[in-house]
């Protein structure tokens, strides 16, 4: 009997020695030590909708090597863990925080895995998050051969989650990289015929960019005297997405109306047109190009104490953002030509600059903003210069966004208002103000 033990024993010294595998608590993979919660509401839950009906509209499941990309996104199981960890060496940009020091989500590398997300997660956007489900999707629906390369994997979600995504392009982007010796022979051809066709036809996506309604009360301030506006606006992507050589612009339109109140009554202000058309190449979604022409049709027939807005106002300009995960930043310049009023009053060219920072947290965004005017002088002793800046705070809930914003004049003499610009509504008007509003997606 003792014999028998000896061996026992001698096998399990010999089996740990072999560096075979052995198995936490009763056998599974130790995930009830991340005290882990299943994801059943709020973003994380319906972003993985829109990501499955983003994939169906592809008609991924007609490319034989994503045939169980969908089941595989649409019935994975979705935990939140309840602690943030560090990355490992095996996860890639999209698994991990721009600065490395956060993980997002987590899969096994095999069909039918459950799909972990972390705190960090909750802090990215509805694109990320369908980015970062697609991405571990493809971990466990490749092949095997294909699955844990971390390279390959990024290429390919960057395909499917592209604003230039279509069937075509994705199916040749999976062949040449899941089946390389087989694409090869055809993409010198297909590169060509790609390239002839952007340059003789635009290809026409539909809108990424959910149209929206919005609401917001100002209150200004001119030195002692207050006025209040409410401005009402909707803005939506009147043509389709066109992309063309590679770049995706999405033309939007802003209509924008005022409702003025002061001590004299009410009176509706001036009606407000703004075109701009993001552009957007496939390197991702954290910068992006905005050109942009604002028509401002005057439709007061008086001045309203100090909200002056006495002729029509033009302007271009571009503006740049940049959306990193925890934090956002905005950069515009736009000028404005030399305009005058019933021939006796003139306004000279208006340069301005404006600029927006802040940082992410969770639903909550906080940060401030700072925009200077530049009128140069037209019939004035000498030109014009007005800095203003102030705080901002956004939460953002399902479809609706809101917002509270206040304004003050930085550099302000009895001589120097707002409202000596003649815009209200692109340039602002009084020595300060405070803004109240509510947005939301349709």
């Amino acid at each position: 009997m003792n014999w028998i033990l000896a061996l026992c024993m001698l096998l399990c010294i010999s089996n740990r020695t072999l560096g075979s595998t052995t198995t936490v608590g009763n056998g599974d993979d130790g995930r009830d030590l991340e005290r882990l919660v299943p994801i059943d509401s709020g973003p994380i839950f319906d972003s993985r909708k829109s990501a499955v009906a983003r994939l169906k509209a592809l008609n991924v499941q007609g490319i034989p090597e994503l045939g169980i990309l969908i089941p595989e996104l649409e019935n994975t199981q979705l935990l939140l863990v309840q602690d943030d960890v560090r990355p490992l060496d095996s996860e890639g940009e999209w698994e991990i925080s721009a600065d490395r020091q956060q993980v997002y989500a987590r899969t096994f590398a095999e069909p039918h895995s459950p799909t972990r997300f972390f705190p960090a997660a909750t802090k990215l956007n509805q694109e990320q998050l369908i980015a970062l489900h697609t991405h571990e999707a493809l971990h466990r629906a490749l092949p095997p051969h294909v699955r844990e390369d971390e390279e390959k994997v990024a290429l390919l979600t960057m395909a499917l989650v592209s604003p230039a995504a279509n069937f075509d392009r994705v199916n040749r982007i999976v062949q040449s990289t899941v089946n390389p010796a087989a694409a090869e022979s055809r993409r010198v051809q297909y590169a060509n015929a790609s390239r002839m066709k952007s340059i003789a036809k635009m290809e026409s996506q539909t809108p990424t960019q959910k149209a929206q309604v919005f609401l917001s009360h100002w209150t200004y301030s001119d030195y002692g005297m207050f006025s209040s506006v409410e401005r009402l606006g909707a803005e939506f992507s009147p043509f389709d997405t066109q992309v063309v050589l590679g770049y995706m612009a999405e033309p939007r339109l802003l209509v924008e109306g005022l409702l003025l109140h002061d001590g004299a009554g009410m009176q509706a202000g001036p009606l407000s047109f703004l075109l701009k058309a993001p552009l957007k190449n496939e390197v991702g979604p954290g910068r992006v190009v905005t050109p942009f022409a604002r028509f401002t049709l005057n439709s007061m027939d008086r001045q309203i104490s100090a909200l002056s807005q006495d002729r029509d106002v033009y302007t271009i300009g571009a503006k740049i953002d940049l959306n990193p995960t925890s934090s956002y930043s905005s950069y515009s310049l736009g000028y404005t030509p030399p305009g005058e009023f019933n021939s006796n009053t003139d306004y000279g060219a208006i340069w301005s600059y404006d600029m927006r920072i802040g940082t992410n947290v969770r639903r909550f965004a906080f940060g401030g903003t700072m925009s200077l005017y530049h009128m140069l002088a037209k019939g004035r002793e000498d030109s014009l210069t007005i800095v203003q800046a102030g705080p901002e705070v956004r939460y953002r809930v399902g479809r609706f966004t809101f917002n509270l914003m206040g304004t003050v004049v930085l550099n302000r003499q009895a001589d120097r208002r707002l409202s000596e610009l003649g815009d209200l509504v692109g340039h602002g008007a009084g020595s300060g103000g405070l803004n109240a509003g509510l947005a939301i997606a349709l």
